[in-house]
């Protein structure tokens, strides 16, 4: 798969940070003594600066998942996955094919807080998208899950909710059409 300018800058910062959390925990030691919270806070608080929003980095790599199996999907798709930012409202993927199809997809990175269910802020977050999908004209719509679990979840308790929406697992491949 090509990257565009903005994909390989995103996938550049990310390994940056990552070797530097990697030389961070190299020099430096979990502190050993629970009492001394001032050593836990410096530690944790180091790293959250490394590593600043890195659920941001996750959703990148995610949406770079979802663009590889659009493109497997749809031969000559083309669009930059990082022309939107993270977290910024609207479609996570909103393109037109080669053929004139919109293909419209909201991307989920979340583990089900519940064995068997999503915790009650997932489950409003997982039902404004089920909105989005459903409220929005295209030919195609996916739903793309990272987690397994997440995958379950959706096919056992909010399958219907999800008419004309393809729903896929990242992590294994599995799919299934609502």
């Amino acid at each position: 798969m090509n990257f565009t300018p903005a994909e390989e800058k995103a996938l550049s910062d990310i390994a940056k940070k990552i070797a530097e959390l990697r030389m961070f925990l190299g020099k430096y030691e979990l502190p050993a003594d629970t009492s001394r919270l001032e050593g836990w806070y410096h530690f944790l608080n180091v790293t959250r600066s490394i590593l600043g929003n890195f659920n941001n980095d996750v959703s990148t790599i995610a949406t770079l998942l979802a663009k590889r199996y659009l493109m497997n999907r749809f031969p000559g798709l083309e669009f930059d996955a990082c022309a939107k930012r993270q977290g910024a409202s609207g479609l996570d993927v909103n393109v037109v094919s080669e053929n004139g199809q919109r293909i419209i997809a909201e991307i989920k990175t979340v583990d089900p807080y519940n064995p068997t269910d999503f915790g009650a802020a997932q489950r409003d977050a997982f039902l404004k998208d089920f909105a989005k999908l459903a409220n929005t004209v295209a030919d195609h719509k996916y739903l793309f899950l990272t987690e397994p679990r997440a995958f379950e979840v959706i096919q056992n308790k909010y399958l219907q909710r999800l008419a004309s929406v393809t729903v896929v697992c990242l992590a294994d491949g599995k799919e299934l059409a609502a």
